[in-house]
């Protein structure tokens, strides 16, 4: 069944200080397939980062730079732009540093972690949000 745009709930990442996210179509804390959107402000830096599960992203609109390992590296980033896709194996660390507003939808499998590199990193320990 479609889902349009204006349908979908978005709300707060408490790991994407900024950010804003949906969920399209699964449940990422559950076993199984899972879709979300989401909605990233200029600006925004995704701290090096890994999952259990490999991601699949495509980029629906926006810039930015990202890169595999465990330190942004700008000089050592690719530039992804509207149309990129991605797909990043089960716990290979990666980054984003966003230059426009980003709208990306991510593809992965649940249930959904997030293992931040460098802990002192992590927003939700920082009460950045």
């Amino acid at each position: 069944m479609p889902i349009n745009a204006d349908q979908l709930k978005f709300g707060p990442i408490d790991w994407i200080s900024g950010a804003e996210g949906a969920i399209v179509s699964g449940d990422p804390s559950k076993p199984g397939m899972f879709v979300g959107e989401l909605r990233l402000p200029a600006g925004t830096q995704i701290v090096p980062h890994w999952h259990t599960h490999a991601e699949r992203v495509i980029v629906v609109s926006g810039t930015g730079s990202t890169g595999m390992g465990d330190t942004i590296d700008l000089q050592k980033g690719t530039l992804i732009a509207s149309g990129t896709y991605a797909e990043l194996p089960a716990k290979m660390p990666h980054w984003l540093v966003v230059q426009t507003p980003m709208v990306m939808v991510v593809e992965a499998e649940g249930p959904f972690d997030v293992i931040i590199v460098h802990p002192e990193d992590d927003p939700r320990k920082k009460g950045k949000m």
